[in-house]
């Protein structure tokens, strides 16, 4: 990951850009982007050539997957 801080919403409604969304999951760009492709990732939306994730969707998918160490 790059050490370029990106500013997150806090509206669980709001729409994030790739960076806003990689950062918040604490993953690359290119690593979720690869999620997306191979049909793995979070819901996304694509508005024309754009992909934007919502904010409550990035926080269902990681409570989804999160891993109960006993």
């Amino acid at each position: 990951m790059s050490d370029t801080t990106v500013a997150i919403p806090t509206d669980m409604n709001a729409l994030l850009s790739e960076p806003q969304a990689a950062a918040l999951m604490g993953l690359s760009r290119f690593t979720l982007r690869n999620k997306r492709l191979e049909g793995h990732g979070p819901r996304h939306i694509r508005i024309g050539r754009n992909v934007r994730y919502r904010r409550v969707d990035l926080e269902v998918f990681i409570e989804q997957h999160a891993q109960v160490v006993a």
